[in-house]
């Protein structure tokens, strides 16, 4: 398989599961500004985003590049669709992710809980809930709020980006034990417009089932 087929498998499950390793001590302090209005702001613009829509591009320092579409449904759905030829599709609901890889066939999943990506998809969000914030950061017209699992403190972190103004979520961040950062930027984003509820049905496929030898 080559490289390029294999970075959205490696990315997302990082993004999903928070396997970077930036320590607390290597987050330059000079850069904090006060921090409890803007998260105040992010909490509110965060939480009155029910559905979300948008095309995404997936880039990494190594130089790969993805794309596809991305839904969110709160509380609880989630829908990660990449554009062909890549196969690959994530999926969420209230209890499980599940990670489908059509080529190789091969389909893993995780209680949705147990992954970061559950925080934006409960009904109500909190930065207080099990995250660590490590920096607040305005620069060229954003917001960055840098945030990890509290249970995994100096075991990872997770930037999320928004315009300087808290009016629009712009995608994230995450770096791993490699130094390897990888961005989502979401573009041509579409806020609490219906989603048809199809799109977060997964179903199983006929090839996950083996065959019966009697057939």
């Amino acid at each position: 398989m080559s490289a390029r087929r294999k970075f959205p498998a490696i990315v997302f499950i990082t993004i999903i599961g928070f396997t970077s390793n930036l320590a607390i001590g290597q987050i330059d302090e000079k850069k904090n500004i006060p921090q409890q209005p803007l998260l105040l702001a992010a909490e509110k613009y965060l939480n009155s985003i029910r559905s979300l829509q948008a095309y995404f591009v997936q880039s990494s320092t190594t130089g790969a590049v993805s794309d596809g579409t991305l839904f969110i449904a709160r509380p609880g759905k989630l829908r990660i669709q990449y554009k062909t030829p890549i196969t690959l599709q994530v999926y969420a609901n209230d209890t499980w992710l599940y990670y489908i890889d059509y080529d190789l066939r091969e389909i893993s999943q995780i209680p949705v809980d147990k992954t970061p990506a559950s925080f934006l998809l409960r009904n109500k969000f909190r930065f207080s809930r099990e995250l660590d914030i490590l920096n607040t950061i305005k620069s060229h017209g954003t917001l960055r709020i840098e945030i990890a699992m509290r249970e995994s403190a100096g075991g990872g972190s997770m930037t999320l980006i928004f315009s300087e103004n808290i009016d629009a979520f712009l995608g994230w961040v995450v770096k791993d034990t490699q130094g390897i950062k990888t961005k989502i930027s979401l573009m041509n984003t579409k806020i609490n417009l219906p989603i048809p509820k199809e799109l977060f049905i997964f179903s199983i496929p006929d090839w996950a089932f083996p065959a019966d030898p009697q057939d």
